[in-house]
């Protein structure tokens, strides 16, 4: 019969075994998956309120997608600098950033500005 290995071994260090680690990732990952997938179930609803324009060119599971790639990268960028996962600072960012994401995305950015007329000519109308 195969003795397992403890956990906590007697020199500090943790052995993760792969169910472990992916319960770990799956709980890290979480929030951007859930905020990516919130704000692109919303776009379309809310993108007349947002300002855009037109209706959204991408499929909302592609919108979903590039939503939780940028919020996994704040996720992740966040456990790097601050050292500890679930600090508030890091889901304020991922708040931000997949926000930023998604107003890209609609093109509220680009919108068409009102016509000037041209400098010293005066609309007579």
């Amino acid at each position: 019969m195969r003795r397992r290995r403890p956990l906590f071994l007697d020199d500090g260090w943790v052995h993760m075994t792969l169910s472990l680690l992916a319960d770990h990732l799956l709980n890290l990952l979480a929030p951007a998956a859930v905020v990516s997938l919130l704000l692109a179930a919303l776009a379309r609803p809310l993108a007349g309120f947002l300002g855009a324009k037109q209706t959204v060119a991408q499929a909302w599971y592609a919108q979903a997608a590039i939503n939780f790639i940028v919020g996994a990268a704040v996720l992740l960028l966040g456990l790097v600098l601050l050292g500890h996962d679930g600090k508030m600072l890091t889901y304020l960012a991922l708040v931000l950033a997949v926000a930023l994401s998604q107003w890209l995305q609609l093109g509220v950015w680009r919108r068409q500005q009102p016509a000037r007329p041209a400098a010293g000519r005066v609309r007579v109308g």
